[in-house]
């Protein structure tokens, strides 16, 4: 968003709901004239939640979001906003923290009569209101601060506990988790326990180059005698040998801690 669980609905009554603004109404009361919401599930490393979709309230989002679930353009992507108490947010990111190309153009935005209640399915967007593509989330708890400014289409029908797990990620800078739960796919219906999404298999991790802690502990006494050559000659510009120094203590690699010391060298010459 501009910068969001065991199964069960949203809580609160019928009557809660109607008290506190427009939710879903439930479908026994309203016998055979509506037909069923069209349902998606999401299979998660962290479990599969199933989410309802209301076209009456929002039709071009939920028509934009079933594009996106029909394509298999959520497979891969990870919960890259987890803020408990608030949202779990997904359906831009890939594991490697690249943004994800939108397959088609921003969605017009859509003021929909639903509120965000707990569990509520809403669609993220940046600071433009029409400017949402694929990302969408999940509430943790009421947040009517969100009325109106963003879009609820539908809700979470199964899964909070999977939500939970999801919201209890431990984060790093901007929320996002140290280890994301990945959206193994998305479809149409209800899970399908008859055909399970592939376990996932996280990347292989590649091995340090040898000696690198060497190398980038000679590349910190680099940086400092760098520093103290800017200060001994400061006409003399010493930022390519400061890059190729930083260069050196993110790899590990000889090769990159032998082209800083060159650069030093040629500099201290000077």
């Amino acid at each position: 968003m501009h910068g969001a669980s065991s199964s069960d609905s949203l809580r609160g009554s019928a009557a809660a709901e109607h008290a506190s603004g427009v939710g879903f109404k439930p479908r026994a009361a309203l016998g055979s004239l509506v037909p069923d919401l069209p349902i998606v599930t999401l299979e998660t490393t962290a479990g599969d939640l199933v989410v309802e979709l209301d076209p009456a309230a929002a039709p071009l989002t939920v028509e934009n979001f079933l594009f996106y679930v029909k394509s298999g353009y959520y497979a891969g992507v990870v919960w890259h906003r987890v803020v408990p108490r608030f949202c779990a947010q997904t359906g831009g990111y890939t594991l490697d923290g690249k943004r994800k190309a939108p397959a088609r153009p921003p969605l017009r935005f859509e003021r929909s009569p639903l509120k965000h209640l707990d569990g509520a399915l809403g669609m993220a967007r940046a600071q433009e209101y029409n400017s949402a593509t694929s990302e969408f989330y999940l509430t943790d708890g009421p947040q009517r601060d969100l009325d109106n400014e963003y879009c609820v289409f539908g809700r979470l029908l199964a899964g909070r506990d999977v939500l939970q797990r999801i919201l209890k990620s431990p984060t790093k800078a901007n929320d996002w988790p140290e280890e994301p739960p990945i959206v193994l796919r998305a479809y149409e219906g209800k899970p399908d326990p008859a055909n399970p999404a592939p376990a996932y298999k996280p990347p292989a991790k590649i091995a340090p180059p040898a000696g690198a802690d060497e190398v980038r502990a000679a590349a910190r006494k680099l940086r400092g005698k760098a520093a103290l050559l800017r200060a001994r000659k400061p006409l003399i510009a010493v930022a390519d040998v400061e890059a190729a120094i930083a260069q050196a203590d993110k790899t590990g690699k000889r090769e990159d801690l032998e082209r800083a010391e060159r650069l030093f060298a040629e500099k201290e010459k000077k």
